[in-house]
C-alpha cells in the first residue's frame, strides 16, 4: 500500500530524475499528505479539502456545489488548476470542488496568501494546484475505485497506465450516482420533526485521457483532454413553504491541450496551451401554499456558456550558482454568453475579455541556508493596465540540513472582477474597481527526520488589508448587485503537527489548527451595521486531527473535523448563526496481496460517527451517522 511508503509530509516520490534548473516553485507551496489523497481517491476534492488547515470548504453535501477559501476570503479569491489549466470560472470567478474526483490528481500543492503570486496573480486567498505525474517505467497497470454508502451513493474509478521509455498513456474514468437518501431534523418549522430529504439524486461522470512523449532527456511533450458531465437536482432548503419546488442543474466541462517542455542543467522552456467549453442549465420551478400539489411556476430556465483559450510561456534561467531568473507570460481569452429566462422577464450579456499576465522572479540562494525572492506581475485586461502587482520573501525551509526554518512574504496582490460581477442582469456593475490586497505572512518550524520516525511543525502568522472587496448584497429594487467594500481586515494564524513512526506497526498523526479573524473595516455607505463585525460563513477557529495505524494486513484511521460558529448575516445577528460543530469519521481497511504486485484492499467506514445534526450553510441539511464500503482492487505488470 502506498500509505506505508510515506514518511513525513513533503515526501516527493520521483520515478525518473532530470537534470533541471534549480528554481523550483514547490517553494512557494505546500504538498497535502499522500496517506490524506489515498484515504479520499474515490471521493472529491472537497472531501479532501477539508482536512486541510489553511483552506476552508463551504459545502452543500453531495447534493450542491462545494467551494473554498483561503484565511478569511471569498471562494472567488481562490484559484484552482489543473497541470497548470486554471480551472476557475471567467463568468462565475470560482470553482466547484464537489464535480473533481480527487484521484484525477497525483499530486496537490497549496499555496496561500501573498506566497501564491509567484505561480499566478489575483488569488488574494490562495492557489490549490492539481498536477499528474507521467511515468516511464515500461508497465502496465490498472487501478480500480469503488464505493457504496447507505446513503445509497455510489462512486467508482479506474484508472489505466501504459508506459515504455519514451511514451506514458493515463487513462481516468469516474462515476458517481447519489441518491443522498437521509432523514433530517428541520429546525426551521414548528415543532421541529424528522424528515425525509427531498430531490437530492445527483449523478457524474468524468474523463481523462493524457499522453506523454519524451524524446530524449531534455524534451517533453503532454497532451490532454478532460470531458465532464454532472447532473444534480438541487433541495429545497428547510425553510421552503411552498407544496413542491424541482431545482436543477446540470454543468458540462471539456478541456484539451498540449504542453511542451525542454529542461537541462542550468535553462527550462515551457509552453501550455489549451481550450476548455463549459456550459450551465439552470431550471427552478416551484409553487405556492395555495396552488395545488405539481403545478409549478417555472422562477428561472437559465442556461450560460463560456469559453477559455488560454497559453502560458514560461523560462527559467540559472544566472550563476546561487541566482536564477523565472520569466512568464499567461493570456487568458475569455467569451461568455448567459441567457435567464426569468418569471417576468428575459436576460442575459454577450462579453469577451482579453487579460495578458507578464511576471518576473528572482531567486537568491544564500549560502545554501536560505532562499531569497521578488516577484513582479503586470496585468493587462483589455486594453487597461491595473496596478503593479508583486511581492518579496525569504525562506530557509528547502534547506534539508537545517531543522528549524522560518520566513516571511509580504507584498501585493490584485484580483479583477469576474464577468458575472461586471455584467448579469440584473445586478451586475460595469463600475466595479479591481480588488487590491496589502499582505504578509510570518512562519517558521521544526522538522526532523530520523530513521524509522519523522516530525514536521510549522505555524504561520498572516494579515492581509483588502481594499475594493466586491460583495453582492441586496437593493432596495428587490434584486441583488455586486458592490466594491471600501476596506476589509484578514488576520490570524494557522498550525500543523505531523508525526510519523515506521515499524511493526506504524502510525501517523496529522494536527491543523486555523484562528481567522475577517472583518469589515470601512464601507462607502453610512450607517452600514457590518462594520468591524466577521464576514459571513468565516469560522474564526478550524481544526482537524487525522490519525492512521498501518499493521501489515490492516490500517485503521479516525478523523476529527471542528468548525467554529459561522455569521449568516453581515451584522452579525446571532439569530440566524450556524453553531460551531464536531464530526469524527473512522475506517477500517484490509490489504489484501494475492500476488507481488495485484493487490485488494477492503474499507469499512463510519462518517459522522456520533450522528451531529448541523449545517454547513443556513438551512441546508447535512447527512446523520452514515456508513459504506470502498474496495480498492490494484493490478500491474
Amino acid at each position: 500500500m502506498a500509505l506505508h511508503t510515506t514518511a513525513q509530509n513533503d515526501t516527493i516520490r520521483i520515478n525518473n530524475v532530470i537534470v533541471q534548473a534549480k528554481f523550483d516553485k514547490k517553494i512557494f507551496s505546500d504538498e497535502i499528505d499522500t496517506s490524506i489523497i489515498n484515504q479520499n481517491a474515490v471521493l472529491r476534492l472537497s472531501d479532501l479539502l477539508k482536512n486541510t488547515n489553511s483552506v476552508f470548504v463551504k459545502s452543500f453535501g453531495d447534493y450542491g456545489i462545494s467551494t473554498a477559501a483561503f484565511r478569511g476570503t471569498s471562494a472567488t479569491h481562490t484559484q484552482v488548476f489543473w497541470n497548470d489549466v486554471p480551472l476557475n470560472s471567467a463568468m462565475l470567478g470560482q470553482t466547484d470542488f464537489s464535480i473533481i474526483p480527487v484521484f484525477f490528481a497525483d499530486k496537490i500543492n497549496i499555496s496561500a496568501g501573498i506566497k501564491s503570486l509567484s505561480l499566478n496573480s489575483g488569488a488574494l486567498g490562495g492557489i490549490i494546484n492539481l498536477a499528474t505525474v507521467p511515468n516511464f517505467n515500461n508497465k502496465k497497470s490498472i487501478k480500480i475505485f469503488s464505493s457504496a454508502s447507505n446513503l445509497l451513493n455510489f462512486n467508482s474509478g479506474i484508472n489505466l497506465n501504459f508506459s515504455r521509455k519514451k511514451f506514458s498513456s493515463n487513462t481516468k474514468f469516474y462515476f458517481s450516482n447519489n441518491k443522498n437518501h437521509f432523514k433530517y431534523l428541520n429546525t426551521a418549522i414548528l415543532p421541529n420533526e424528522y424528515v425525509k430529504l427531498q430531490n437530492a439524486n445527483n449523478r457524474q461522470a468524468s474523463f481523462v485521457q493524457q499522453f506523454f512523449f519524451r524524446f530524449n532527456k531534455t524534451t517533453q511533450i503532454n497532451t490532454y483532454f478532460w470531458i465532464l458531465n454532472s447532473d444534480r437536482n438541487i433541495p429545497p432548503i428547510m425553510s421552503f413553504e411552498g407544496i413542491d419546488r424541482t431545482e436543477n442543474q446540470i454543468d458540462t466541462k471539456k478541456i484539451c491541450g498540449i504542453k511542451y517542455s525542454k529542461i537541462n542543467k542550468n535553462f527550462a522552456i515551457k509552453n501550455n496551451f489549451s481550450v476548455s467549453f463549459s456550459n450551465l442549465f439552470y431550471y427552478l420551478a416551484d409553487s405556492i401554499i395555495s396552488s395545488p400539489k405539481n403545478n409549478l411556476i417555472v422562477k428561472s430556465n437559465a442556461k450560460s456558456r463560456e469559453l477559455n483559450i488560454n497559453n502560458v510561456f514560461e523560462i527559467n534561467h540559472n544566472l550563476s550558482k546561487n541566482a536564477g531568473l523565472n520569466l512568464s507570460i499567461r493570456s487568458q481569452y475569455s467569451d461568455v454568453q448567459t441567457y435567464d429566462s426569468a418569471t417576468y422577464s428575459q436576460n442575459g450579456y454577450k462579453k469577451n475579455r482579453f487579460v495578458n499576465q507578464g511576471s518576473v522572479i528572482f531567486f537568491y540562494n544564500i549560502q545554501n541556508l536560505y532562499i531569497f525572492n521578488a516577484t513582479l506581475v503586470e496585468q493587462l485586461e483589455n486594453y487597461t493596465l491595473h496596478k503593479t502587482a508583486f511581492s518579496v520573501g525569504i525562506s530557509s525551509e528547502t534547506a534539508q540540513q537545517k531543522k528549524l526554518f522560518f520566513g516571511f512574504n509580504a507584498g501585493r496582490n490584485v484580483h479583477i472582477p469576474s464577468m458575472n460581477d461586471l455584467y448579469w442582469q440584473p445586478g451586475g456593475n460595469p463600475d466595479l474597481k479591481p480588488e487590491f490586497g496589502i499582505s504578509t505572512d510570518v512562519f517558521s518550524g521544526l522538522k526532523s527526520n530520523k530513521k524509522n520516525t519523522s516530525f514536521y511543525l510549522k505555524i504561520n502568522i498572516f494579515a492581509q488589508q483588502i481594499t475594493d472587496w466586491i460583495l453582492w448584497q441586496p437593493t432596495e429594487f428587490h434584486y441583488w448587485t455586486a458592490m466594491n467594500i471600501k476596506q476589509v481586515f484578514s488576520r490570524g494564524f494557522d498550525a500543523k503537527i505531523s508525526f510519523f513512526h515506521k515499524g511493526k506497526i506504524s502510525y501517523k498523526i496529522i494536527t491543523n489548527y486555523a484562528l481567522t479573524k475577517s472583518t469589515s473595516q470601512k464601507t462607502y455607505y453610512e450607517n452600514d451595521a457590518s462594520i468591524n463585525k466577521q464576514l459571513i460563513y468565516t469560522p474564526i477557529h478550524t481544526a482537524t486531527a487525522d490519525i492512521f495505524i498501518f499493521t501489515k494486513n490492516f490500517d485503521f484511521s479516525v478523523s476529527y473535523i471542528f468548525t467554529g460558529k459561522q455569521f449568516t448575516n453581515t451584522a452579525n445577528y446571532d439569530l440566524f448563526t450556524l453553531p460551531a460543530y464536531s464530526l469524527v469519521n473512522t475506517s477500517v481497511t484490509k490489504n489484501y496481496k494475492f500476488a507481488k504486485k495485484q493487490t485488494i484492499s477492503i474499507s469499512l467506514y463510519i462518517n459522522n460517527v456520533f450522528n451531529k445534526n448541523y449545517q454547513a450553510i443556513l438551512f441546508r441539511p447535512m447527512p446523520g451517522r452514515n456508513a459504506g464500503m470502498k474496495i480498492i482492487l490494484y493490478f500491474e505488470e
